[in-house]
C-alpha cells in the first residue's frame, strides 16, 4: 500500500557471523539513518538454526516493518549497501555472513525479475522468518500467496528449531 508517507515494506534481518547481535543492531541503525526509511516495528529477536546448510553457525534473526519512499528496487540496493558496510562478501543462499537483509513484501507489489523477487519466493517454507513475521503482522495477507502471515506460519513445512531469546532489538 502505498501513501504520501510511502510504501509499507517487511524485511528480514539475518546474521550467523561475528558478534551477531550489533550485525543486528547496526543494520537497523543504518535503516534508521536512511532519509527514506521510516522504521515502525521490529519483531522479537530469535535464535534459528541454520537453514539448508547446516554445518554453520546457527543465526540470530528478526523483521521489520517500514514504510518506504522510492520503489522496491532503491530498497534493493539500500539493503546491499548495508550489508556490504557489515562485511558481506557472497550473495546467494546458504553461505554464512555478517548480515542478510531481504525484501519479504512491499506494499502489495509483486515483482518477479533476475534480480529482484516479491514478495520473497521462500517466505512460506522459513519458520526463521514467519515466526517474527508473525509477531508483528499476523494478519497481513501475502500479496500473491493470498494467506495471512499467520496462516503461513501454521502451515509451514520447515520443521527446524526458533527460539525466541529478547522482546527488543
Amino acid at each position: 500500500m502505498m501513501s504520501e508517507k510511502g510504501t509499507l515494506a517487511y524485511l528480514s534481518l539475518g546474521s550467523n557471523l561475528g558478534d551477531r547481535f550489533a550485525n543486528l543492531e547496526g543494520g537497523i541503525a543504518h535503516l534508521r539513518e536512511s532519509p527514506t526509511i521510516r522504521l515502525m516495528h521490529i519483531s522479537p529477536l530469535y535464535e534459528t538454526q541454520s537453514w539448508g546448510d547446516t554445518a554453520q553457525p546457527d543465526f540470530l534473526n528478526c523483521v521489520a516493518s517500514l514504510t518506504v519512499k522510492g520503489g522496491a528496487m532503491q530498497l534493493l540496493h539500500l539493503c546491499q549497501d548495508i550489508e556490504t558496510r557489515a562485511g558481506r562478501m557472497t550473495r546467494g543462499d546458504g553461505a554464512p555472513r555478517p548480515l542478510d537483509i531481504d525484501i519479504l513484501v512491499f506494499g502489495t507489489e509483486q515483482i518477479d525479475s533476475p534480480t529482484l523477487t516479491i514478495p520473497h519466493p521462500r517466505l512460506a517454507g522459513r519458520r526463521f522468518v514467519l515466526e517474527p513475521f508473525a509477531d508483528i503482522a499476523p494478519n497481513l495477507v501475502v500479496p500473491g500467496l493470498g494467506k495471512s502471515v499467520a496462516t503461513l506460519l501454521k502451515q509451514c513445512p520447515d520443521k527446524s528449531w526458533v527460539k525466541r531469546i529478547a522482546e527488543v532489538i
